[in-house]
């Protein structure tokens, strides 16, 4: 299992996903509330034990002289909701079978708190008192990465030898620019922004509409909730995002992005989960993939298999191009 993948599922992310149907009232999420709770300060934890600059915001910021007392408060009050987590029996899971990951997480909210207290307050390292605390470069991390390193250079084994180490130590040295394969459990630093345009940094895009109507068999097609819209609208934000820096057309660009219309409710979730870096679709994109959408329920009845959404291709296409007409 691969941990960074696994961890993801513990972020503010998830959090609002949960956050989202219990406000629309969805019968399924109403006691969502305890969840997104545990799942916000989980991510605020990992945030505060994977800081990697002085210079992050907010949790991601290494722990300075400004922000000690604050990171002090809350991983001192992360350690006691932990310890008060109970089981579906209302027994605390510091004391079951489960208590791993508690006992994990307090022993290493232990030990940051000690450093902070000894390296930052105290009376630091030969007398002289540290600036900031990366607390990303105590994880664990950057062993793994370079095991990862050694048994790639060794073909993979897991059991080399001392002159296969020596030999593979000895390059890594020779080749410090060495990177760990795709397929590791491990992921090095992350890369800049995906919106960037490494050809055309000063670019603005110029925020257009293009307007969409639909044929009248259109309202033949399934109907689609506010909370499937939403959705949509989320995701195709993401394949946008992507899309952007491989568009060198400027017009091109400006077509896929655009202002929110703040009376309509398929921006809802995706103004819920935006903190300063989700793409803004323009209303053209969303009439793209409402269509898309409903096309696709048309199709693939729920009764099939999802595989076979891969077999429609060129049809999906040309139904959502007939349906709409770009003027």
């Amino acid at each position: 299992m691969k941990m960074r993948l696994a961890v993801q599922v513990f972020s503010s992310s998830t959090a609002r996903a949960l956050e989202y149907p219990r406000l629309s009232g969805c019968p399924e999420f109403k006691d969502s509330l305890p969840t997104e709770m545990l799942l916000s300060k989980l991510d605020k934890l990992f945030d505060i034990l994977n800081s990697r600059s002085c210079y992050g915001k907010g949790y991601k910021a290494a722990i300075t002289y400004t922000n000690v007392s604050m990171r002090l408060a809350f991983l001192r009050e992360c350690k006691e909701f932990l310890l008060q987590l109970q089981n579906s029996n209302g027994q605390l899971l510091v004391n079951t079978k489960r208590r791993t990951f508690v006992i994990g997480l307090c022993v290493t909210i232990d030990s940051v708190v000690y450093l902070m207290k000894q390296l930052m307050a105290g009376c630091g390292i030969n007398s002289v008192e540290l600036k900031y605390l990366a607390t990303y470069k105590l994880s664990q991390d950057q062993i793994e990465t370079l095991f990862s390193f050694i048994r790639r250079r060794g073909g993979w084994s897991n059991n080399p030898t001392c002159l296969q180490f020596s030999f593979a130590y000895r390059a890594l040295l020779s080749h410090i620019g060495v990177v760990a394969t795709e397929t590791a459990n491990v992921q090095i630093a992350a890369s800049g922004d995906m919106l960037a345009d490494p050809d055309d940094q000063s670019e603005e895009l110029m925020f257009t509409e293009q307007v969409l109507s639909e044929h009248s068999y259109a309202s033949y097609l399934p109907a689609l909730t506010t909370y499937v819209e939403n959705l949509c609208c989320y995701v195709a934000g993401f394949v946008v995002r992507r899309l952007l820096p491989r568009v060198k057309c400027a017009e091109c660009r400006a077509l896929l992005v655009g202002v929110p219309d703040p009376d309509t409710s398929n921006y809802c979730f995706l103004q819920l989960k935006n903190n300063g870096g989700l793409v803004k679709l323009s209303q053209a994109v969303v009439t793209i993939v409402h269509n898309a959408e409903k096309h696709l329920r048309a199709y693939v009845p729920a009764d099939k298999p999802v595989y076979a959404i891969s077999r429609l291709g060129e049809k999906v296409e040309r139904a959502v191009l007939s349906d709409v007409d770009c003027y």
